[in-house]
């Protein structure tokens, strides 16, 4: 591998960009025909159930122009606005998200390029995200996932060349660069919300001459945050970003440890955390539909909240005790669970494959940073993959098929493209 790596780095910069602009356009092409191809057979494999709600949001702005329906204060209006750009049709939706997940495959390669990866590396890199099978499907998929991903990424590389830029310039044009695409991320899916905070600590540990320019990042992200906060506050009366974490929280956490700590089947589980909710806030559960609190006042996201944590302090070893199979399941490394699969069913076996290669490369790497002490590298790549893997593992442990995962994919590449050659060069040591 490593030989293979120095013929890539060693062609012509002209051939190297000839190599990147075909990945980019073989992750389009993948992308297209899953899409396309998946729309066509069945529209269940490009929507999970959540895009109705999306499309009712975007319906409500075409008619009325403003952001006032009740599905703004669970999604936010980034995805709502590319189907009204659409006007809701839906192929012309997945040709706009693979066009926007396609950016994956070169921002990858730029960001590997910024962290210092070899020419080889970084365009092996961008290529397993071309053709990463989960990051191909939620790309091209009715949902807000390539909007997020690519906020994400771009963020990343934004703040990455904020670190290493040298003149005052360019370090405050990357600090906007990156609280917009920040904020296009937040807009599309807000499981970014947090992450600025922790961002700001590792830059002005990592950067700290830049400091103005870091604060210019963390104001414009917080207030381009707040004006959303503020929106649903003067609408809805509830200062939240959105409504969706705290019945996640309910439904997709509580219910599944209180599933496991007592034995119930799931609808018991769920009819105890209905009647509970319905406790605090009154009224009759018989009578109370989960779906009817995902856009929720801040009466029952308390309750929602309350009861949830409850739950966790009554059963702290099954609290526990779920993070591992939520880890699994997040990261696609157990067999998908759905009433079309079956867990054993060998045609899930090449994905499960893939992931678990993925995975324990990007360990491998991780680990190679951290032992050699790449600080940079490895904390660019660490905070990130931490972050989104905590943040939904605390909210969330049921209902994950990978998608949730899939906004760390770069980083996981990059971290794989350390490993791999660094853990072939000792098993080929240890082998003479």
């Amino acid at each position: 591998m490593q030989e293979r790596l120095s013929r890539l780095a060693q062609l012509p910069r002209g051939r190297r960009g000839t190599l990147l602009v075909a990945l980019t356009l073989l992750a389009l092409a993948l992308r297209l025909a899953w899409g396309w191809g998946a729309l066509a057979h069945d529209l269940s494999l490009v929507d999970q159930g959540d895009y109705a709600s999306y499309r009712q949001a975007a319906r409500h702005f075409l008619k009325r122009g403003d952001f006032n329906n009740s599905h703004f204060l669970v999604r936010p209006p980034a995805f709502p606005l590319l189907i009204a750009l659409a006007g809701q049709n839906v192929t012309l939706i997945i040709t706009f998200n693979a066009l926007i997940g396609t950016l994956l495959t070169p921002l990858t390669w730029l960001l590997a390029r910024r962290l210092a990866l070899g020419q080889g590396s970084a365009l092996l890199a961008a290529l397993l995200v071309a053709v990463d099978p989960l990051g191909i499907r939620y790309t091209a998929f009715l949902g807000p996932g390539s909007l997020a991903f690519v906020g994400a990424l771009a963020m990343m590389l934004g703040l990455v060349a904020l670190v290493q830029a040298r003149t005052q310039g360019r370090v405050f044009l990357w600090a906007v660069f990156a609280a917009l695409m920040l904020l296009l991320s937040v807009y599309a899916r807000p499981s970014i919300y947090a992450l600025p905070l922790i961002l700001v600590l590792w830059l002005l540990w990592t950067s700290r001459r830049h400091w103005p320019a870091i604060v210019v990042f963390a104001l414009i992200s917080l207030a381009g945050m707040q004006l959303w906060v503020n929106h649903n506050a003067a609408v809805f009366g509830n200062p939240t970003f959105s409504t969706v974490g705290t019945w996640t929280l309910a439904w997709y956490r509580a219910v599944p440890v209180l599933r496991l700590a007592t034995g119930m089947s799931v609808q018991e589980s769920e009819a105890q955390v209905l009647a509970a909710v319905q406790a605090r806030i009154g009224g009759d559960p018989m009578s109370a539909n989960r779906h009817d609190w995902l856009a929720a006042g801040p009466e029952v996201e308390q309750a929602l909240l309350g009861v949830s944590l409850e739950i966790f302090r009554d059963h702290p070893f099954a609290w526990l005790a779920t993070f591992p199979t939520g880890f699994l399941r997040l990261y696609g490394l157990v067999p998908p669970l759905s009433p079309r699969s079956e867990v054993f069913n060998p045609v899930h076996y090449p994905l499960l494959l893939w992931n678990w290669s993925l995975m324990l490369l990007a360990v491998v790497g991780l680990w190679r940073l951290l032992r050699e002490r790449h600080w940079i590298v490895f904390w660019c790549l660490f905070l990130i993959i931490a972050y989104f893997s905590a943040g939904t593992l605390l909210v969330k442990s049921a209902g994950m098929i990978g998608r949730e995962s899939r906004i760390v994919l770069p980083f996981l590449a990059i971290a794989a493209l350390y490993g791999a050659p660094w853990l072939l060069a000792r098993l080929r040591g240890r082998g003479k």
